[in-house]
């Protein structure tokens, strides 16, 4: 089990939301059937604040937020048996996860099975973000938010608590 991190502490969460909606504002491209953000791209502190922007979702630094952000890349995993999903997906990068932290990030979250930018080990993002005691969500269902243009709300989660591991289903 885990010596550090133990999900058997965890407690509910509710906090603001803001959902950037990723590839509705950077675009995206055929990644194997499914239009997605481009595979491997790092989502960068200077295209956060452009969606944000673009969104009309104001920084409150003052306020413990969620970031919850669309890739696409949930649309391989609801399909089961389709390719693509995992991998070399679209992800923050590690100046854009420090600056959500440093605009009220206390909780982050995607689409994608890894969360951050995934090229190559050794997951800075994810090291980073336990060192700094902020929680990520990974294989969030966005596209109804999307669809509907909901960029803010109030993120609620209810997790396990299970000794011994460093996550929890929510």
């Amino acid at each position: 089990g885990s010596n550090s991190g133990d999900a058997s502490n965890l407690k509910p969460i509710l906090l603001r939301a803001l959902f950037l909606d990723m590839l509705k504002y950077k675009g995206g491209e055929d990644t194997g059937g499914e239009i997605t953000m481009k595979r491997g791209y790092g989502i960068t502190a200077a295209d956060i604040k452009g969606c944000m922007a673009a969104q009309g979702v104001a920084v409150r630094p003052e306020i413990p937020t969620a970031f919850l952000i669309r890739t696409g890349q949930i649309k391989y995993f609801m399909k089961k048996d389709g390719p693509g999903y995992g991998g070399d997906v679209a992800g923050p990068n590690l100046d854009g996860e420090k600056y959500m932290a440093s605009i009220g990030g206390v909780v982050t979250g995607s689409d994608t099975v890894s969360y951050e930018q995934m090229i190559v080990l050794p997951h800075p993002v994810h090291r980073w973000m336990m060192f700094n005691g902020i929680c990520h969500n990974e294989v969030l269902n966005l596209e109804e938010a999307a669809k509907d243009g909901v960029y803010e709300g109030v993120y609620i989660a209810l997790p396990l608590t299970i000794a011994g591991t460093t996550g929890s289903m929510i």
